[in-house]
């Protein structure tokens, strides 16, 4: 019986095996008709991109799929976290010494008055700033670095972790909230500002871009006022931890450096999980950020590791 039901489960994984050959054969059988000489040469240099992208595809169609929903099979659940923030770009000199030490420096901090838990998050030395578009329409923002393209700059993200008690239900809908009035003002585009000026209570202009010391590596943003989008607690905080970081990291208040905003990041509900990640529901788990229980690759993968410890040490059919 668990057999039956375990090859039943991975029938998406048969398909998926198959599918990489055949579209290999295909796309290369096409590629030599025209170049039959190059047909190794394409195969070893983009063959194992084209199988990654099929890969990738394929499993978020899977996962979207056969996405459980916790309000239909009644799962325990709470609202889980939801980070608000900006993306923030400073010069590498400044970060110097935080970029020799780390890639990438963690900060986290309970910022007064309201004791919220600020952190820093996806730091670039000598990266960029980058628009991002999800599916609904909406531009936030991000930051990403280059192997061999570099910019004299370094950006990361500053997020205002909040939870909201019941009534509250829809954390990810606040967020999109958020994210619309951002667009409405911005015609699309994410929200620049220099920090001298959101301290000064005055939006950004472009003349006031090109006479900032710390260029922006950004160059389609609206440069205007986050104040009009982030709510005044967001703003406190943000604003509360920047003058902390510059406490130990000299320059990182510089009237100079820029925000970008908002920058969000969604999460999905909470589970209510026992010791060995199981569900309200008996035999049902749930490991990783798709269960809210962690945030970030390291984490997902070490619930991974103790999921597998905890099948082993319940394996009562000895089928594992």
């Amino acid at each position: 019986m668990y057999i039956k039901k375990l090859l039943k489960s991975l029938i998406p994984l048969y398909i998926l095996l198959l599918l990489n050959p055949i579209l290999l054969f295909i796309i290369a059988s096409v590629y030599a008709t025209y170049n039959i000489d190059n047909l190794t040469n394409f195969i070893n240099n983009y063959g194992g991109i084209i199988l990654i992208l099929t890969n990738i595809t394929y499993i978020i169609y899977i996962i979207k799929k056969h996405r459980i929903k916790v309000n239909k099979y009644n799962i325990n659940y709470r609202n889980g976290y939801m980070d608000i923030g900006i993306r923030y770009e400073l010069s590498d000199k400044t970060m110097s010494y935080v970029n020799e030490l780390l890639y990438e420096g963690k900060f986290i901090s309970n910022v007064e008055p309201y004791n919220d838990k600020v952190r820093t998050y996806c730091q670039n030395p000598s990266g960029f700033v980058t628009p991002e578009t999800y599916d609904n329409g909406f531009t936030l923002v991000n930051g990403h670095s280059y192997k061999n393209k570099k910019s004299n700059n370094t950006n990361l993200a500053i997020l205002v972790s909040e939870k909201f008690d019941s009534p509250f239900d829809s954390p990810i809908k606040y967020g999109f909230n958020i994210a619309e009035k951002a667009n409405l003002l911005s015609g699309g585009k994410p929200i620049v500002q220099r920090l001298g000026d959101l301290l000064n209570h005055e939006g950004t202009t472009l003349d006031k871009i090109n006479d900032n010391k710390v260029i922006p590596t950004m160059t389609c943003g609206y440069y205007g006022d986050l104040s009009y989008v982030l709510d005044y607690r967001t703003l406190t905080d943000i604003i509360n931890f920047i003058k902390q970081m510059n406490n130990i990291i000299p320059g990182f208040m510089n009237d100079d450096n820029l925000l970008y905003g908002p920058e969000i990041k969604f999460y999905g509900k909470e589970l209510i999980l026992n010791k060995e990640f199981e569900t309200s529901i008996k035999n049902l788990y749930s490991i990783g950020t798709g269960g809210g229980l962690t945030i970030g690759l390291m984490n997902a993968s070490l619930s991974g590791v103790m999921m597998a410890h905890n099948l082993l040490k319940n394996d009562e059919g000895g089928i594992l």
